[in-house]
């Protein structure tokens, strides 16, 4: 009797909070646009986003969000810079192989959402609020969001000194999930 009170209290918990839905690393990418010497924007992207969304329009309270970016997969299109990129100058990957982000908190804000919460890039924790819209066909759901950072914030291209790249980085994110 017990054991069926706690898994009808579990399937309830699911329900409130919506069934747990796994990003798709295939079709999720975060596209990302810095200012270089103040004269060029350099575009990029990073792929293979991993992650669960619990999203229930419903009952935000319960609905929640954590995601990881594997940082090596940053892409410019330029081999050298992307290599770069990956060094200790700036992502330093070796030693801080993923970004995550982990929601807080989700709200209703004008037509879409707001997700709060820690960004974690390159050791370094932050508060972040990430804007971000949803669409979709029942099965899948495309969470679309933008967010603009600080690289110095996390020390990206600090030990380089690295006067010619913008201090603000722009994000566009596309998280698709299953």
């Amino acid at each position: 009797m017990m054991k069926q009170h706690l898994f009808t209290l579990f399937f309830c918990l699911l329900c409130l909070a919506g069934f747990p839905q796994s990003i798709d690393p295939q079709k999720s990418i975060i596209k990302f646009e810095v200012s270089n010497m103040g004269v060029n924007t350099v575009e990029g992207r990073f792929t293979g986003i991993t992650g669960t969304v619990y999203f229930n329009p419903q009952q935000l309270t319960a609905s929640r969000m954590q995601a990881a970016i594997d940082v090596a997969s940053v892409d410019t299109g330029i081999e050298k810079r992307d290599n770069h990129l990956r060094s200790e100058d700036f992502f330093y990957v070796e030693k801080y192989p993923r970004a995550m982000f982990t929601s807080t908190n989700i709200e209703v804000r004008g037509s879409g959402y707001v997700a709060t919460g820690v960004l974690l890039v390159r050791g370094m924790a932050r508060e972040v609020t990430i804007p971000f819209t949803v669409s979709g066909d029942g099965d899948r759901m495309v969470l679309h969001g933008q967010l603009t950072l600080n690289r110095k914030d996390f020390n990206i291209g600090d030990k380089f000194g690295s006067f010619m790249v913008g201090r603000k980085v722009n994000l566009q994110i596309i998280c698709v999930v299953n």
